[in-house]
C-alpha cells in the first residue's frame, strides 16, 4: 500500500519512469544533439522522444521546434569532416588519388576533342579531293560530251552538298529534337479535357 501510495504522490507511474532518464543521462543526451556530428544512440533517442512526450502531455501549451541539419556533399574526395578523420598519410593518398582522377578525366576529353576534329578535317580533306576530282571529271569529259560532262558535274555538286550541308543540317535537327525533349520534360503533362459522357 505504501508502494502505491508514494507512486500517486510523484503522480508517475512505473511505465513513465522507465521512459524518463535520469538527470545526469539528459544532460548527455542534449550535449550528444547538439554535438557537430549530432549522432544519439537508438537508446538516447527513445529517452529524447520520452521526454518530449511527458513534457507535452503535462504543458500542452509549449510549441516543441524541431531543427532538422541536412549536409549534402558530392566530389571526388569525401567532406572535410569526414576527410580529416584520416591519418596525415591516407588524406594525402586519397588527395593524390582524386588528382590523378581528375587528370585523366582531362585528358579523355581533350583527347575525344581531339579525335572530333582530327575526322573533321579529315572528312573535309576527302570531300575537296573528291569534289575536285569530279570537276576535273566533268571538265575533261566536256571535250567528248558536254551532255556527260554536265551529268557528272551534278553528281559531284550534289555529293558536295550531301558530304558538307546534310551533315550540318542533321545536327541541327537532333540538337532541336533534344531541346524540344528537354522542355516536354521540364514542363508537366497537360490532362486532357474530360469527354462529355454520352447518353
Amino acid at each position: 500500500m505504501e508502494k502505491n501510495s508514494s507512486q500517486s504522490n510523484n503522480g508517475s507511474t512505473p511505465q513513465e519512469s522507465n521512459i524518463l532518464p535520469a538527470a545526469g543521462d539528459l544532460d548527455k543526451i542534449l550535449q550528444a544533439a547538439v554535438s557537430p556530428k549530432g549522432e544519439l544512440t537508438p537508446q538516447q533517442q527513445d529517452a529524447l522522444e520520452g521526454v518530449i512526450e511527458k513534457i507535452a502531455s503535462k504543458q500542452p501549451g509549449i510549441v516543441a521546434q524541431a531543427v532538422i541539419r541536412q549536409e549534402m556533399f558530392s566530389g571526388p574526395i569525401p567532406h572535410p569532416q569526414i576527410l580529416n578523420g584520416y591519418d596525415e598519410k591516407t588524406r594525402a593518398q586519397i588527395l593524390e588519388m582524386a588528382a590523378k582522377e581528375q587528370t585523366h578525366t582531362h585528358e579523355m576529353r581533350k583527347a575525344g576533342l581531339s579525335g572530333e576534329i582530327k575526322k573533321d578535317r579529315r572528312g573535309q580533306t576527302f570531300g575537296l579531293v573528291i569534289a575536285v576530282t569530279g570537276l576535273l571529271t566533268a571538265g575533261w569529259v566536256a571535250q567528248y560530251s558536254t551532255v556527260a560532262a554536265s551529268i557528272i558535274g551534278s553528281l559531284d555538286l550534289v555529293a558536295m552538298v550531301a558530304i558538307f550541308a546534310a551533315p550540318r543540317a542533321f545536327e541541327m535537327m537532333m540538337a532541336a529534337r533534344a531541346q524540344k525533349a528537354q522542355e516536354e520534360q521540364r514542363t508537366p503533362p497537360k490532362k486532357p479535357a474530360a469527354k462529355p459522357k454520352r447518353k
